[in-house]
């Protein structure tokens, strides 16, 4: 009997441990490719799945431990593992508790990645910008909204020449096999092949009126609820939400966006996510979207729209 409970108790705990951390898995949708880094770093994971699913990015985990390896010198250079003391307007190495450093670094990360969002900038942008601060953002966005080596050059020379590791995004992205993903900012991977398909199953239900946690032809559409039952009659899945739609999909550069992908908006109502809306690109600075005025075509040149945008995402085929 004894023996009996024991192993009851053992399995219970092996259920808790596979909900918690199949939890923080399922969350780390990962749309950048795999980390590629030695042990030291890698025993990290859990605790970087964990925080970064708290602040919301826990799509980039792989990046951060790429980051983390580039920032600590493969994992033994220093306490201060993700270099986070110069963002709390500490001196370098400040902070010497590496789960300290991993909770600061990260929610610093996830500041750049909600400014860059906002701004329009890609995915290199957000990486250098770990580096070269909020301002590198500010100043790809005046520049077209995507980093080159030319915008780093030119940045580091307006600030002494010296300014960060001009080649930050190189030196974190050698951590990272891509090849897994079609590359890290989603630009490279092919369009959808079936648009067309696709926008005619979502064109049988322009007009009808918008409806709050609608995901079926039978109840009504919300805008997530639309475009996961419109890409999922076209052998596409994506997951439930807004956020979770935007945290499952590559990102794309303003310059990059194609008919299929996804655009998402930002503070469209209140909300605990980041992401509130999503609606189809269909080109011509154009979606077809469920939201306020019902299901149909809408301006991307609309000031609310362009006020609330917050990037673009694209599936896989």
């Amino acid at each position: 009997m004894k023996k009996k409970v024991i192993i009851i108790i053992i399995a219970a705990f092996l259920i808790i441990i596979f909900a918690i951390f199949g939890y923080q898995q399922s969350n780390d949708n990962n749309s950048f490719g795999k980390a590629k880094v030695p042990a030291a770093v890698q025993r990290w994971r859990p605790l970087v799945s964990e925080i970064a699913n708290k602040y919301g990015v826990g799509n980039y985990t792989e990046v951060l431990l790429a980051i983390i390896c580039q920032e600590s010198g493969g994992g033994d250079g220093t306490n201060d593992i993700m270099q986070s003391s110069e963002s709390e307007g500490l001196s370098p190495n400040a902070i010497q508790d590496p789960q300290e450093s991993l909770n600061v670094g990260i929610k610093y990360f996830k500041s750049i990645v909600d400014y860059a969002n906002k701004k329009k900038c890609d995915f290199a942008t957000i990486i250098q910008s770990y580096n070269f601060g909020q301002g590198y953002v500010d100043y790809v966005a005046s520049h077209g909204g995507k980093s080159t080596k030319e915008l780093v050059v030119a940045f580091a020379s307006a600030h002494g020449g010296s300014y960060g590791d001009k080649s930050y995004y190189d030196h974190v992205m050698r951590y990272v096999d891509v090849t897994s993903t079609g590359g890290a900012s989603g630009s490279s991977q092919s369009p959808l092949s079936n648009y067309d398909s696709l926008i005619k199953t979502a064109e049988q239900f322009q007009g009808q009126p918008y409806v709050f946690g609608g995901d079926s032809p039978s109840t009504g559409f919300d805008c997530s609820g639309l475009t996961q039952w419109v890409y999922g009659q076209n052998g596409i899945k994506l997951p439930r939400t807004a956020q979770e739609q935007y945290d499952s999909t590559s990102k794309v550069a303003p310059g990059d966006v194609k008919p299929g992908d996804l655009v998402f908006f930002t503070a469209t109502y209140q909300c605990g996510d980041y992401i509130t809306h999503v609606g189809i690109y269909v080109g011509n600075n154009t979606m077809y979207q469920s939201g306020g005025h019902g299901i149909g075509y809408t301006s991307l040149n609309n000031s609310f729209w362009q006020q609330h945008l917050a990037g673009y995402g694209r599936v896989r085929n």
